[in-house]
């Protein structure tokens, strides 16, 4: 119970202190070993509980989140099937005359703005 309420009170930090901590075992070791210890083992035994506890936490946290957004991904996309099979929302004039020029009225008054007509060519100005 006491680890629920350390993790809840405090977070926000338990990103950094697993960030301090992971890369700190490498670096503890390193310093060991050239300080003479050969025995890295019965060194690290102690500690390797928070290890584990912090990596766990960080895995369970990336795992819910990327759960949620994959879950609200496909219940988005199911609703906007469902609205789309219903009919809603109307067509967008926009969209459509994107496909459609012909709903464009500007387009049909210069037909060089569809782009399947080569623009006129115009004469230089003179100088």
């Amino acid at each position: 119970m006491r680890a629920v309420l350390l993790y809840w009170s405090k977070w926000p930090n338990t990103g950094i202190v697993t960030a301090l901590t992971l890369p700190a075992a490498p670096i503890a070791a390193l310093v060991l070993s050239r300080k003479g210890e050969h025995d890295l083992a019965r060194q690290f035994a102690p500690a390797w509980w928070i290890v584990f506890f912090l990596g766990t936490l960080s895995l369970r946290d990336i795992a819910l989140v990327a759960a949620m957004a994959l879950g609200t991904y496909h219940w988005a996309v199911g609703a906007g099937v469902k609205a789309h099979h219903a009919g809603l929302p109307d067509p967008d004039p926009i969209l459509d005359r994107a496909v459609d020029p012909a709903l464009d009225p500007t387009l049909e008054a210069d037909p060089s703005a569809r782009g399947d007509v080569p623009a006129p060519e115009r004469e230089p100005a003179p100088a």
